[in-house]
């Protein structure tokens, strides 16, 4: 079976890749000229030059294909040009579904997010979709306009499963959606630089593995038009670095920064960065989605496609043992 993977260089899709290279599918990779390809490295795949801006590239890369996964996305912080999340998260979606229906492909799996679900203290399901008023950074709205483009889709009979995955973490080459492993580099760095609010809010910490297994699972067993969250142990921020902390022998982190004052901050990161160019490391938007809790409720993937999350404590020590093996903790 041949497989068509975009995003396949970050750090999701290289996992995925990996998943289903395992599964013995024909793994053909969609790539920019100018990708890093590090993620692959080792890896039996096909490489197929494009852009999922590209239409034209697009139709040759999935000729042929029985399976498409969409997982590129635009991930960054902060562009000085915002029009390029639309060409990618919205105009990139509709062209990787186009030119897959047109070319026959038999089922595509859709990355969404978490972040296009409506935030709540309690367990998230599927089916509570955020509003405008819920996706406070370029790469949020985008990915829920997006989400919005695969529902219209889904309606007119194409056959797609949508995922939505945690706060994703675990081993893997470092990309702007590595958010997790930051903290924890940062941590056992001494150069956390504090909790946002309280760092009471709820997050579903969800493990490279299972959400790349969470993937495959969702191909072989997902019902057409159907969402399935892939989550994680739901924790909060502090919680979770109390427990790298235990588990390292250091002191977890006490500082917090008020929303307030972030947002002071964020809002002159901003300023800088139309000066500079270069990428702020917090934003407004940034803050206010720190504000909400994103707990998600996995039990439609666990009942149905059979999906089980590694406990976190076990996570942990994987990752800490990779980052450690990576020389980046020291």
């Amino acid at each position: 079976m041949t497989t068509l993977i975009t995003g396949a260089t970050g750090f999701l899709g290289g996992a995925l890749a990996c998943e289903l290279v395992r599964r013995g599918d024909h793994v053909r990779v969609l790539v920019r000229p100018s990708s890093d390809r590090s993620t692959l490295e080792g890896l039996e795949v096909e490489f197929a030059v494009g852009d999922v801006t590209d239409r034209a590239s697009l139709d040759a890369a999935v000729k042929g294909c029985e399976r498409v996964f969409h997982a590129a996305a635009l991930v960054v912080t902060w562009l000085r040009d915002r029009s390029h999340f639309e060409r990618v998260n919205v105009e990139g979606t509709r062209n990787v579904v186009g030119a897959s229906l047109d070319a026959g492909v038999g089922r595509i799996v859709y990355t969404s997010t978490f972040l296009v679900l409506k935030p709540g203290e309690h367990p998230i399901t599927e089916d509570t979709r955020a509003g405008s008023e819920d996706t406070r950074t370029d790469y949020a709205r985008t990915k829920r306009l997006a989400q919005e483009v695969i529902d219209r889709f889904v309606a007119g009979g194409a056959p797609i499963v949508t995922v939505f995955p945690g706060v994703v973490f675990g081993p893997g080459r470092s990309t702007a959606g590595k958010l997790v492993d930051d903290w924890i580099i940062r941590f056992l760095k001494g150069k956390f630089p504090g909790y946002l609010g309280r760092g009471d809010r709820l997050w579903s910490f969800a493990f490279i593995d299972d959400v790349a297994r969470g993937h495959r699972l969702a191909d072989e067993k997902g019902e057409r038009g159907r969402c399935y969250s892939l989550g994680g142990e739901n924790v909060s921020i502090r919680a979770f670095l109390e427990m790298v902390a235990a588990m390292t022998g250091r002191e977890p982190p006490k500082r917090c920064i008020p929303f307030g004052i972030a947002k002071c901050v964020g809002l002159l990161q901003e300023a800088r960065a139309l000066l500079t160019g270069k990428e702020p490391e917090l934003t407004r938007g940034i803050v206010d989605t720190f504000r909400h809790h994103w707990p998600l409720d996995s039990s439609r993937a666990k009942a149905e496609l059979g999906y089980q999350p590694t406990p976190l404590k076990a996570a942990v020590e994987k990752t800490l043992s990779w980052l450690r093996s990576q020389k980046l903790t020291e």
